[in-house]
Order: C-alpha cells, then sequence, then structure tokens
C-alpha cells in the first residue's frame, strides 16, 4: 500500500507567521495523535479504544511545517490493506466517514437557502443569475454545489450591504468553505456507501463520542493561535474539513445522550439528499433539527411516509450543547401507527 498524506492546515493569527502556541500546539497533536490511531483501530478491527493502550498497527510519522500557514503532514506511512480490515475501506475514507458524522451535513446548505431568499427579494433587476437562485430557493431541496453556486453569487454581489444580512462577507466564506469540504466528503464517500453500511448503529455511537473527544483537543489552537484549521489530503487536494469558530462549536459543545428515548413528533420537514430534517416536539417552544444516522438512510421513506400523519411516534438519541438544551435528534426508528 502507498504511503497516505494528510495535512492539518492552520490559518490566521500565530498561524500565519509559522508559529503556534506551545500548549496549544501540545494539545492538537496529542488530539489528532489520538484521533488518527482510534480512526484507523477502528478500521482495521472495528474496535472503538478508550484509551491507546495497546499497539496499533500503524506507522505514523509527521513532517516538518512550511512557512506561509502552520502545515503539519502526518504521512501513514505503512497500515494493513483493505482486504485484511474489519471495516473495507481506506483510510481517508474513514477518516472522512468520521469527519460527517461531527460536522452536520445542511447547516451551511439551510443557510445559504435562507441568503438566497434575501438576494433574490433585494434584487434590484431580474437576470439569469437571479433566476437561478429563485429556482434553488423553490424547489426547497438545495444540493451541495447549488448552495454553493447561491454563496458565489452574494459574495461576487456588490448589493449585499442592503440585503439586511446576518451573516458578514468572513461568515459567508465560513459557509462557502465549509459547503466546499463537505463535498469533498461526498465525493470521497460515494463509492463506499455500501462498505461503510458495515458499520452498525451502537459502533457509531461510540465511535463518535470517542473520536469527538480527540477533536476537542485539535481545536485548542482556535483559542489564541489560528482562526481556523484545514484537514486536506495532499494527494488530491480533497478537502476534508474546515473548522473555525462557526463549526467548532458542534464538536466542543455537543454530546449525544447515551440512552434513547421515544417522543411523539410532527416532521416539519425533510430532505431525503442529506437525510437531514426538522421536527417539533412538545417539550421545545421551536421546531428542531433531526438527522438519520449515516448506515441508516434507507429509513429516508419511512420518514417520507411519516410526513403524512399528523403526530408519528418514533425513537431518537439527543444530542445537548454545554447547558443540557437539546440542539439536535438522531431518528434511530420510526414506529408503525396504532389503528
Amino acid at each position: 500500500m502507498d504511503d497516505q498524506f494528510l495535512r492539518f492546515q492552520f490559518e490566521g493569527r500565530l498561524a500565519s507567521q509559522n508559529e503556534l502556541n506551545f500548549y496549544e500546539a501540545g494539545r492538537f497533536y496529542y488530539g489528532a495523535a489520538r484521533l488518527i490511531y482510534t480512526v484507523e483501530e477502528f478500521r482495521q478491527r472495528g474496535r472503538v479504544l478508550s484509551r491507546i493502550s495497546s499497539r496499533v498497527n500503524l506507522d505514523a510519522r509527521i513532517r516538518a511545517s512550511r512557512p506561509g500557514s502552520f502545515i503539519q503532514d502526518v504521512i501513514l506511512a505503512s497500515a494493513p490493506l483493505i482486504a485484511d480490515a474489519a471495516i473495507k475501506v481506506p483510510f481517508d475514507v474513514i477518516f472522512a466517514h468520521f469527519w460527517s458524522l461531527l460536522l452536520p451535513a445542511g447547516r451551511s446548505k439551510q443557510d445559504a437557502v435562507d441568503i438566497g431568499e434575501k438576494f433574490v427579494r433585494f434584487a434590484e433587476e431580474q437576470t439569469d443569475q437571479i433566476s437561478e437562485v429563485r429556482k434553488i430557493v423553490e424547489s426547497g431541496n438545495a444540493t451541495t454545489q447549488q448552495a454553493l453556486r447561491i454563496l458565489e453569487l452574494v459574495l461576487n454581489s456588490k448589493n449585499t450591504a442592503s440585503m439586511g444580512l446576518s451573516l458578514s462577507p468572513e461568515e459567508l466564506e465560513s459557509r462557502r468553505q465549509d459547503l466546499i469540504t463537505e463535498q469533498g466528503r461526498e465525493r470521497l464517500l460515494e463509492p463506499y456507501r455500501e462498505a461503510l453500511q458495515s458499520i452498525s448503529p451502537e459502533q457509531e455511537r461510540r465511535f463518535t463520542s470517542q473520536i469527538r473527544k480527540s477533536a476537542q483537543e485539535m481545536l485548542v489552537p482556535l483559542r489564541s493561535s489560528a482562526r481556523n484549521l484545514q484537514i486536506s489530503l495532499p494527494a488530491n487536494d480533497n478537502k476534508l474539513a474546515f473548522l473555525d469558530e462557526y463549526n467548532a462549536e458542534i464538536i466542543t459543545n455537543e454530546q449525544e445522550d447515551e440512552n434513547s428515548i421515544v417522543l411523539r413528533v410532527k416532521i416539519k420537514r425533510f430532505d431525503r439528499e442529506t437525510g437531514y430534517g426538522l421536527a417539533r416536539y412538545d417539550d421545545l417552544m421551536k421546531p428542531i433539527a433531526f438527522r438519520l444516522r449515516k448506515n441508516t438512510l434507507g429509513m429516508r421513506e419511512d420518514v417520507l411516509q411519516s410526513m403524512r400523519e399528523d403526530w408519528i411516534t418514533a425513537e431518537f438519541h439527543i444530542v445537548r450543547d454545554a447547558y443540557d438544551t437539546p440542539k439536535l435528534l438522531i431518528l434511530e426508528q420510526v414506529f408503525e401507527p396504532r389503528d
């Protein structure tokens, strides 16, 4: 197997001078090392390590940083072949899958659609570009590419100041970068969807919970040393994650409940492409986002059918923020309506 390269690139603040705070860098290296070895052990043996107490069959090395920003390349010099692994995918695929679990698909996409609505509403004249955005907005189901197109048009527009947008140009660019990395993960994962189905919901839950802790350590340099962290595959320039204040908040502040709960909910909206939707249940004043687990996307037809009912009963895991407030529901199953 040829060597694989992972690139971690910090930008802004001290990183622009090719430096990081020593303590924050140490926390990043600790988190990145734990993350890589935890992911590879899961790929090889299907085990979720709570601590790196046994030897993982991987030779990972670091390469010196280069001027411009703070770049750290990690060389995976030797790792078992796909045929010998419990999860029959390459390391870069399971690594991308990990980021797709931690970073909610659809959040930046929904922001782009909301911005597109204002872009159309405040247009000074009707152009082909305005018509293009209107079609996307009215469809209610933008693809990642279409969401990117909206943000690119808005960022290049001269009328953004008059639109009353709640996001600054820097925040719009953050959403654009988030969508670029989401598109990169989609492209990388697509040929391996069937192989990733072998990961059980319980394995996925334990895996996500464990690697979230490593990711939190990796983000410590965003406190004062850097403004963002980009993770990519230098071999093909495929971007896997763009982490700034916007995305880091999800990883550092939210945790999934250990036990599931049965709730009566009303499905308000559902995107069959991403597996994300919006639901309402009595304990909350406003609707809450929900998603299907990556390996249960086959349930989307059940969800679409359930939208014909007024209220349905379903099993969820609740994701809460640091203040114990529910932020996201993860749908496990929909129960058949009683006669």
